[in-house]
């Protein structure tokens, strides 16, 4: 059956092809959000980088079979950071109301995401830190040094990356506490 213009034929999707598109734009939006430009950056964050990249490359070059507390440390690390950015953005997201969000688009004019941008950035980060972890465990200790060296110092530079990031995640939480007091107290 041929549709014209006035009666156009409309096909259904099947719930998966819908399921996915859903989660498709979900997925986006949250890659939207994650800022790795380097303005956004604080000179800690590539200290952080450069000393975690140094020091996982020499103790995975130098690894021994028996070496599981630096591995086990980084995981802890890693894992903590990301509950504790969790936190903050449930601290954020709970003092949403509209009167509020007009308050902040008075302050800043851009959107209300904006906040959430270091949380989400540094808990990717630190999901990275993680899975590069869990890569480097796998990795037998036979195997070349090189590429050992590599993935160690990937893991250690995340680990790293993912402990500064809280500096800029927690002023981000700062500014916004400091914007929501401003709001209550009606001086914006």
């Amino acid at each position: 059956m041929a549709s014209d213009q006035n009666n156009p034929v409309v096909s259904n999707p099947a719930p998966s092809e819908r399921w996915f598109s859903q989660g498709n734009e979900a997925f986006s939006s949250y890659f939207k959000k994650i800022n790795l430009n380097l303005r956004y950056w604080w000179w800690g964050s590539v200290v952080a980088l450069v000393a975690g990249a140094v020091g996982g490359g020499l103790v995975a070059y130098h690894r021994r079979p028996h070496l599981g507390s630096p591995i086990q440390i980084s995981a802890s690390l890693a894992g903590l950071v990301v509950g504790a950015l969790i936190a903050g953005l449930a601290i954020m997201a709970k003092s949403y109301d509209s009167e509020f969000l007009k308050s902040l688009d008075r302050v800043n004019g851009g959107p209300v995401s904006q906040y959430f941008s270091p949380f989400i950035t540094t808990a990717t980060i630190g999901i990275l830190a993680i899975l590069s972890i869990l890569a480097y465990t796998i990795i037998p200790v036979d195997f070349a040094a090189v590429w050992r060296t590599v993935v160690g110092a990937f893991a250690g530079g995340l680990t790293l990356l993912t402990l500064s990031g809280l500096a800029g995640a927690f002023g981000t939480l700062i500014q916004f506490i400091d914007i929501y007091e401003d709001h209550v107290l009606g001086r914006i």
